[in-house]
């Protein structure tokens, strides 16, 4: 029930500033809402934690929030025209 008070306040993923730290929720928050038709909302909140990730170099699920992002790209019909070939290149460059 609190998930959904908390969602509903929020008009819009991309006003949502995620605190330091917060990386496992809004992934895991990101990933629903794509799954579950908020794809616009889910692709903000993805991309978000992942740029913290990447910035602080925590490498702790970022394979799997990258997956989850692509997936949210592909749900969107987004695949060429948001690039998952830079993101796919970031990530094994990351492996290395």
């Amino acid at each position: 029930m609190r998930f959904q008070c908390w969602s509903t306040r929020c008009s819009s993923a991309s006003s949502i500033k995620i605190p330091l730290g917060s990386r496992l929720l809004a992934s895991a928050l990101g990933y629903a809402y794509a799954l579950t038709g908020r794809v616009g909302d889910g692709v903000a909140l993805l991309e978000q934690a992942l740029r913290q990730a990447e910035a602080l170099k925590v490498v702790y699920r970022y394979a799997l929030w990258l997956a989850w992002l692509g997936e949210a790209y592909l749900l969107a019909g987004l695949q060429d025209a948001l690039g998952l070939r830079p993101a796919c290149r970031r990530a094994r460059h990351r492996a290395h």
